[in-house]
């Protein structure tokens, strides 16, 4: 796992607990949590959570937009507000969309184009191979958290992924870079993996069992 970086825990009881638990207040959309320590207005930081009945946990990211120390009233509790990042507070409304499919049991997929999946990876680079973490992953590619140094857009390499867990088997795809975060410790790179590999089959047989997780969920 990348290390240094600060993951805040949310566990929710349904998919209606986990929409109405965030505070939708347009750029200012995030979550309060009772925590002062550890933290510093300004900082990045990540939410883990779990739904019941997931088998894997969703990850968000944010930044500590203000911190409070002292208890200041009934509706001014000690904590700190983490304001989701632009980008993610497309991908809360994306994932509450699918997974509170309609009546009819249509979804709307454009909008979730990747599944969300933490889990291990290694990429290898010239200056050698660095462990990075998954965050999500389409039949496409996926978006790596990087410890190591990045590539750049448009350089092929190979990514180790274990799909179901470090002690997985192993499954080593071909790739290139389509895209770079250069945030500080959080940096990262979105990921194409090369057409026609037969390693891709265990990325879809991942990914049907993530939607299939998805579907019982949304039931």
């Amino acid at each position: 796992m990348v290390k240094n970086r600060v993951t805040l825990p949310l566990s929710f009881d349904s998919v209606k607990e986990f929409d109405e638990g965030f505070e939708r207040k347009g750029e200012n959309t995030g979550h309060f949590f009772s925590i002062t320590s550890g933290v510093r207005v300004g900082q990045r930081v990540f939410i883990r959570i779990h739904i019941k009945g997931l088998e894997f946990p969703i990850f968000l990211e944010g930044v500590v937009a203000w911190r409070r120390v002292q208890n200041a009233g009934p509706s001014m509790r000690r904590g700190i507000f983490v304001q989701l990042l632009d980008r993610e507070r497309a991908r809360l409304d994306g994932i509450v969309t699918f997974l509170r499919k309609d009546a009819r049991g249509t979804r709307d997929r454009r909008r979730f184009e990747r599944l969300p999946l933490f889990t291990d990876a290694e990429y290898a680079t010239a200056k050698g191979v660095f462990k990075s973490e998954v965050r999500n992953i389409s039949q496409g590619g996926v978006y790596l958290r990087c410890l190591g140094p990045l590539l750049s857009i448009g350089a092929k390499f190979p990514v180790t992924l274990y799909l179901d867990g470090k002690s997985s088997k192993a499954v080593v795809l071909q790739s290139r870079v389509a895209w770079i975060d250069m945030f500080d410790d959080n940096k990262g790179m979105g990921v194409l993996f090369d057409k026609d590999q037969p390693e891709l089959k265990a990325v879809g047989r991942s990914i049907r069992r993530i939607k299939k997780q998805l579907a019982i969920l949304a039931k």
